[in-house]
């Protein structure tokens, strides 16, 4: 694969080094990629401390969390991954995933209102939007419903017990109509929300724009802000995981205590008859489960 001209372009105060292809298998992996390719960079003029920022028309191997496939239109949607070397942010690596979340629903705030914006636990953003495809102008109805527009993927690499680089990739559904393959049921776009196609060019340079004014801002302070806008604490949930594939999965009821300062969620477990005094801890990074609250699937 030929690598196009880097673009450079300062978003909040930061120079990035803006990658355009028309196609890539992964903008991750790619973003990975180039960060190692020393040759590359020292052509470029890149230096260490400039973030690269791959985004791409289409992938072919896009995916999101436990290796599931991201699948979406050529051309329709925003995929973009933002890699940065040695970084110094924040100790907590999940603050990236938190990150990238932030940046998209601060960008959609210009085309949607805040109310019909949901974030989902742990790395996921949806619309509200109605079985009519109303304009998201319209006041929700008992019709309406929270669906996926966006995915964030963070991943990282370590030498020895340093972090070598990480890379915070961001998928958009933003003018893609058709979901009706079954593994698109759950999702929706920008256009469907709005009615309006949305220009893919500017809303990349919005969500980098909040994505480097957030990184320039304290971790403490953007975990705050999402923390407050899950909505999540005193919810109950349902958690699933599996023994092993061929099991049935496992479903158990908690109530969120609070979301700790590594992403993770302090719950108690719900039994027919009362809440367990017993507080413990459920990760996504070390089990698989999904969360639902009471009134939508969460």
């Amino acid at each position: 694969m030929n690598n196009p001209p880097v673009e450079s372009r300062q978003y909040a105060g930061t120079e990035v080094a803006l990658c355009k292809y028309a196609e890539c298998d992964s903008t991750n992996d790619l973003a990975a990629r180039l960060l190692h390719d020393e040759q590359w960079c020292a052509s470029q003029g890149i230096p260490d401390t400039m973030p690269v920022v791959v985004c791409a028309a289409a992938q072919s191997k896009g995916r999101g969390r436990r290796g599931k496939e991201w699948m979406g239109d050529a051309g329709e949607n925003l995929y973009m991954s933002v890699g940065i070397r040695s970084p110094r942010w924040t100790p907590h690596i999940a603050d990236y995933q938190l990150l990238g979340c932030m940046a998209v629903r601060n960008a959609l705030l210009s085309f949607v209102p805040d109310h019909h914006i949901a974030l989902k636990y742990p790395n996921d953003i949806q619309l509200l939007v109605s079985d009519t495809c109303e304009d998201s102008s319209s006041t929700p109805t008992s019709s309406s419903i929270l669906r996926k527009v966006c995915g964030v993927l963070v991943e990282t690499e370590f030498r020895g017990s340093d972090l070598s680089h990480v890379v915070c990739g961001i998928g958009v559904n933003v003018n893609q109509q058709n979901f009706t393959s079954r593994h698109l049921l759950n999702a929706t776009s920008l256009r469907v929300a709005t009615g309006s196609e949305v220009n893919l060019d500017n809303l990349l340079h919005l969500v980098l724009h909040n994505f480097f004014t957030l990184l320039n801002t304290s971790a403490d302070a953007v975990f705050t802000e999402w923390e407050q806008s899950l909505h999540l604490t005193g919810k109950r949930i349902y958690s699933e995981h599996s023994v092993s594939e061929s099991d049935t999965p496992l479903s158990t009821m908690h109530r969120v205590v609070r979301v700790e300062r590594d992403g993770t969620l302090c719950v108690k477990d719900i039994s027919d008859s009362s809440e367990a005094s017993t507080e413990h801890i459920l990760s996504p990074q070390v089990m698989s489960f999904r969360v639902c609250s009471d009134d939508n699937q969460y």
